[in-house]
């Protein structure tokens, strides 16, 4: 197997201004002006693998960065004094550090332990449909919920005043209707698990493909590229601005696996019992455990606990004979402006940064992972918990 890369880069004409001073009886004092020249506006790499047939699963990574500079245009004609008169035409021009393609930030390495170990809890024949000892001893906040709700449907409170009223519904109604619909379910929920145990018990096992989500949040331009400027002698500042950028991170996989678990050996009874306590998270006891323990959830942020526990527990167990992990980065932004100069506009500027990593985890267990930033959904987690925090002292 040979490494090889491949590299594309294209280019953009940076227009044109021309600007004159004259004094105040009409002579020319000066000329400053700026011809077209070309700039890297695109800069694209492929690293893969090649080797003879047959192909294997190899690593990937896809990096690309794209610049699309905000362009001023418009006329000049302006006494910067008494003894100073300018005149002269912008012609979509892309000025200074705003059409430097290095001054998009880098993207750093991917979380990749933490959507391996995503991975390996959603592909587990395993998982739990509903967490049955969870959802028994969640059913103790279920009366609170029943007073909450009673107080609103009577207007004697309004939602946003309920503490924590935002937690109640993400973390208690709606996962109370959702694990109530499956438990009605619960007779084609069992057969369809069956189905997907039996096809992993066939030669070759059964092949994969899942998406797995990804987060989102605001970033500032860092360092000294937090504001541009485009300058000019003889009118001084006449744009200034930051791009403002958003990151996300999102991932799918593809995955075969192969039965391990003689299920031959099992009557038809016995079958259904150990796909029916699967489904019901009852042969995977540390996990519910683990789920029911206060703030689980804000570990689980840093280290992924809870996707550990789920990825290694079952009764029926399987090798993963196949598992290529897909991560997809972008950090994107479009450029808002703090100053424009009068009698000038400008046209929207974007950059674009994106990597690609396809790569096979091996060996596949699952690891302890940490994530080093907040999504904007933990954010808001977060935010909930202060405010209910706020609200209970308030009400005493």
């Amino acid at each position: 197997m040979t490494n090889r890369t491949r590299n594309r880069t294209s280019v953009l004409n940076t227009g044109s201004y021309l600007l004159k001073r004259y004094n105040s009886v009409g002579s020319l004092m000066g000329i400053e002006t700026a011809v077209p020249i070309s700039v890297q506006s695109l800069s694209q790499t492929c690293i893969d693998h090649i080797s003879p047939r047959p192909y294997f699963d190899a690593p990937l990574t896809l990096s690309s960065k794209r610049i699309m500079p905000p362009r001023l245009l418009g006329h000049i004609d302006r006494f910067i004094d008494p003894a100073t008169h300018i005149i002269g035409d912008y012609s979509s021009y892309a000025g200074g550090a705003l059409r430097n393609i290095a001054n998009i930030p880098s993207i750093g390495l991917p979380a990749t332990s933490y959507w391996k170990n995503r991975a390996l809890a959603n592909m587990n024949i395993n998982e739990t449909k509903v967490d049955l000892p969870n959802f028994l001893y969640e059913l103790r906040d279920f009366p609170e919920m029943l007073h909450q709700l009673g107080r609103v449907l009577a207007k004697k409170v309004k939602p946003s005043d309920v503490p924590g009223g935002y937690l109640a519904y993400r973390f208690g109604w709606g996962p109370l209707f959702s694990d109530l619909g499956t438990l009605l379910n619960l007779a084609d929920a069992v057969e369809d698990r069956k189905k997907e145990i039996l096809a992993m018990d066939r030669n070759g096992g059964r092949r994969i493909a899942r998406r797995l989500g990804g987060q989102s949040y605001r970033v500032p331009f860092g360092g000294t590229y937090n504001t541009f400027t485009v300058n000019s002698t003889f009118l001084g500042t006449v744009l200034q601005g930051t791009y403002n950028l958003t990151y996300t991170e999102y991932a799918w996989y593809t995955a075969r696996e192969k039965l391990v678990t003689n299920i031959s050996a099992l009557s038809a009874k016995e079958f259904d019992s150990r796909v029916f306590r699967s489904l019901l998270g009852v042969d995977k006891p540390a996990a519910s455990i683990w789920e029911s323990l206060p703030w689980s959830w804000l570990v689980d942020y840093f280290y992924d606990v809870g996707s550990m526990l789920a990825a290694n527990a079952g009764y029926f167990q399987y090798n993963v004979t196949s598992f290529n992990l897909m991560i997809k980065q972008v950090v994107s932004g479009v450029f808002e402006s703090t100053f424009l100069y009068p009698q000038l506009r400008y046209t929207e500027g974007r950059v674009n940064s994106y990597v690609l990593n396809r790569t096979q985890p091996m060996p596949v267990v699952s690891p302890f992972a940490f994530r080093g930033f907040l999504s904007d959904y933990h954010k808001t987690l977060i935010g909930s918990l202060i405010t209910a925090k706020a609200l209970r002292a308030f009400h005493r």
